[in-house]
């Protein structure tokens, strides 16, 4: 049994981040490789004045919540019904959508004692595109707060013992400006399409379990160990990535 996917990588600076989604500012960045929920990450979002990358935190607070509690931010929606739960529709049926940039994510075989960490990434070691929702909240007092959440799809791996279980929905660059500008139903369209994006995985450190770790040699591939291929499945357990505005 593995966990959804709750814990990611980017290993890219703000000088890459900028080259790669054509951005002329981007605001400071520098590589991470233990990104948890509730911590203030790096997402591209169409505003009215074009294309922008903001740290949003991850973990989404609906516009309409009055007080809302850890337990009520949600990091992940099911992509076949985003447009139907009270929690995210709102968001859907505005065009909230974003991208959320990453190196890599991380899945858990639970099978072990402790779970064994596996970091997942592009066969090419391109950066990736989560595909993402995001809402804004407003305190009664006038504060805000911003959150975002990704789309995932229950995979599977072939060969070597990586985990299958849901992960990321990954937007390749020639769909993103069809994830992030286009209508409600291209956008649906994406998400029936699966994963278009090959994959590799490889076990590491159950340092990475510990949200406190962090460095480039949590995603060092443990010795001895292979490469594994990474296939999501195309059905249709799809899952989204919230982040919110603060």
């Amino acid at each position: 049994m593995v966990s959804m996917c709750g814990r990611y990588f980017l290993a890219a600076d703000g000088a890459a981040l900028a080259a790669r989604f054509g951005l002329a500012e981007v605001p400071p960045w520098t590589p991470r490789y233990n990104l948890a929920p509730g911590q203030a990450l790096p997402v591209l979002r169409l505003l009215p004045g074009g294309r922008r990358l903001d740290r949003l935190q991850w973990g989404l607070v609906p516009h309409w919540m009055r007080e809302p509690g850890v337990r009520s931010r949600p990091i992940n929606a099911r992509a076949e019904t985003v447009g139907e739960r009270p929690l995210f529709r709102d968001a859907w049926r505005r065009g909230q959508r974003c991208l959320v940039p990453a190196s890599g994510f991380y899945e858990w075989d639970r099978g072990h004692r402790p779970a064994q960490p596996w970091a997942i990434a592009a066969e090419d070691g391109d950066l990736l595109a989560f595909a993402g929702l995001w809402d804004r909240w407003l305190a009664p007092g006038g504060g805000r707060a911003g959150e975002f959440r990704d789309p995932d799809t229950v995979g599977r791996a072939s060969g070597g013992g990586a985990p299958s279980s849901a992960c990321p929905v990954l937007v390749p660059p020639h769909h993103e400006r069809l994830w992030l500008e286009g209508p409600p139903a291209a956008a649906e369209a994406l998400l029936a399409l699966g994963h278009e994006v090959a994959l590799r995985a490889w076990p590491v450190s159950t340092r990475v379990n510990a949200v406190r770790e962090e460095g480039p040699e949590l995603i060092r591939p443990l010795p001895g160990a292979p490469d594994s291929t990474f296939r999501p499945s195309r059905g249709p357990k799809l899952w989204l990535h919230l982040v919110g505005v603060r």
